[in-house]
């Protein structure tokens, strides 16, 4: 498995879970993001055999926050340990390269995939944001600190 610089193409090989592609589709806000990860390095692609397992990274918020985010394609079901253990060291070195002290994600309650990626991530559940998104779902926060605090 190997980790490289996203290119926005890979969205064209990617294999979207239906869950993902309901909000990260080609037609959301999210695609501007991932234009401007893409032009800034914030984003990686994990790949394996020609597939990508996963697309992910942090967008800058603040000076030292930022959002985290990750895609999980149908085939990140095939390494689901080999996968965590690269993107938590991806999350942890983008941390400190970047210089964040806080990173944070939002997964839509009942999601219980998502829930358990960010656990294995290591990122701390926060609370219930309600009301999150454009349609009044409520979201699970999680929070990543510098140094585990």
């Amino acid at each position: 498995m190997k980790l490289v610089d996203f290119q926005f193409e890979h969205l064209d090989l990617f294999d979207w879970r239906q869950d993902e592609f309901d909000y990260y589709n080609a037609d959301s806000d999210f695609t501007k993001t991932l234009l401007n990860a893409e032009k800034t390095g914030e984003c990686y692609t994990a790949m394996h055999d020609g597939r990508i397992l996963a697309i992910g990274g942090i967008v800058r918020r603040t000076k030292k926050t930022g959002f985290a985010f990750t895609l999980l394609s149908q085939h990140a079901d095939l390494y689901p340990i080999t996968l965590a253990r690269l993107g938590k060291r991806m999350f942890h070195r983008m941390m400190e390269d970047m210089g964040y002290h806080r990173i944070t994600t939002y997964n839509l309650v009942g999601a219980k995939l998502h829930h358990n990626w960010c656990e294995w991530l290591g990122f701390k559940r926060e609370g219930v944001v309600p009301m999150f998104d454009d349609t009044g779902r409520d979201y699970v926060q999680y929070g990543m600190v510098k140094n585990g605090s």
